[in-house]
């Protein structure tokens, strides 16, 4: 047996350290959880009898949709991106894909300013277009709906759904694309009738 595969000589340890060693590991997780679970759980006992007032649920609501929706979306467009890389390889298509890891890496903060002027921007434009053509409004069509939510949640959070099926694609053996090709399935009926049936607990995820 090598070096690297002896598993670590276990260390004893006194029962002061045995303490410190628990308060260590267990500190994070008592002020990244335990406390905000804390004073949430308190706001929540307070209002309790508010839960089912109108406004709440239909914040609840909204917030739901929006998660769903940009889950799907992230979902459906990191598939995509994985099919092509998939089946071009090393191709110019493959390496933009790796950018989708950007929207992660940016602030939230940052991100939402970005979005919201150019798409303010936009929505200025198109509303005066339309008002000196036709005569019409359009108002904020985009900046000022869900969708502009909805669009940077996808971009925020798309390199989580590129990771964990790109984690799922590499398990498919390229002997099973074979498989499909000699059977006479194309690219198209490959994605569908075969990697998305293997993959739908990552994707479900």
């Amino acid at each position: 047996i090598s070096e690297r595969d002896k598993p670590a000589a276990r260390m004893e340890l006194s029962p002061v350290k045995q303490v410190l060693a628990f308060a260590a590991c267990a500190t994070p997780l008592i002020f990244g959880l335990g406390v905000p679970l804390f004073v949430l759980g308190r706001y929540f006992l307070r209002r309790v009898d508010s839960l089912f007032e109108a406004p709440l649920v239909m914040a609840a609501t909204n917030s739901i949709v929006v998660s769903l929706s940009t889950a799907a979306l992230a979902t459906a467009i990191a598939y995509i991106l994985l099919q092509f890389a998939r089946l071009y390889g090393h191709s110019p298509l493959n390496r933009f894909s790796r950018l989708v890891s950007l929207g992660y890496a940016i602030p939230g903060t940052v991100l939402a300013i970005g979005l919201l002027i150019a798409l303010a921007g936009f929505d200025n434009w198109l509303d005066g277009q339309l008002r000196s053509r036709f005569g019409v409004s359009t108002g904020l069509l985009t900046s000022g709906t869900v969708l502009i939510v909805i669009y940077a949640c996808t971009i925020r959070f798309l390199a989580i759904a590129y990771a964990t099926l790109e984690s799922a694609f590499s398990r498919i053996s390229s002997n099973v694309d074979m498989a499909g090709r000699a059977l006479g399935r194309t690219a198209t009926q490959l994605a569908f009738q075969v990697h998305l049936p293997i993959m739908k607990t990552a994707m479900a995820v």
